[in-house]
């Protein structure tokens, strides 16, 4: 679907669709925290987001989901940043511990409706797309 053709029926249903999503990866990533980060909390909150193909349909802002992990001395967040990205079906950003410690998440999936595929970016590294899972995630940890 093309943000400059949708509709506004079509865009309430991407966006829909989308907040399905990210909860489905905050709650794996809740389970990857608990074992990983077992004296941690995980929170998960509603934010207004807006991005100009919303306003284009006469949507002000929907509410899509952040999620933010607290332990003692540490805090990860992943912010939800784009819904309509070339070559993804969103980019999220990842947070770990300090601001020069963000990376990037896409969710790599061909079409919308199609299971999730999280890569995760690190723009630092040569090979940057690697599989946002369990185990890589416990790598961004330490």
């Amino acid at each position: 679907m093309s943000p400059a053709t949708a509709t506004k029926e079509e865009v309430t249903r991407r966006l829909d669709d989308w907040a399905q999503r990210l909860r489905a990866l905050y709650a794996q990533v809740d389970e990857w925290r608990r074992e990983l980060l077992p004296d941690s909390r995980l929170r998960i909150h509603d934010e207004p987001h807006s991005e100009p193909f919303l306003r284009a349909q006469g949507i002000k802002s929907y509410p899509i989901p952040h999620c933010t992990i607290e332990a003692p001395g540490r805090k990860i967040e992943i912010d939800p940043r784009d819904l309509w990205v070339i070559g993804a079906q969103s980019r999220l950003v990842l947070m770990v511990d300090r601001p020069e410690n963000n990376y990037m998440i896409v969710d790599l999936a061909r079409e919308e409706g199609m299971e999730s595929e999280w890569q995760y970016l690190d723009v630092s590294a040569k090979d940057f797309h690697r599989p946002f899972n369990r185990d890589n995630f416990r790598k961004l940890l330490k």
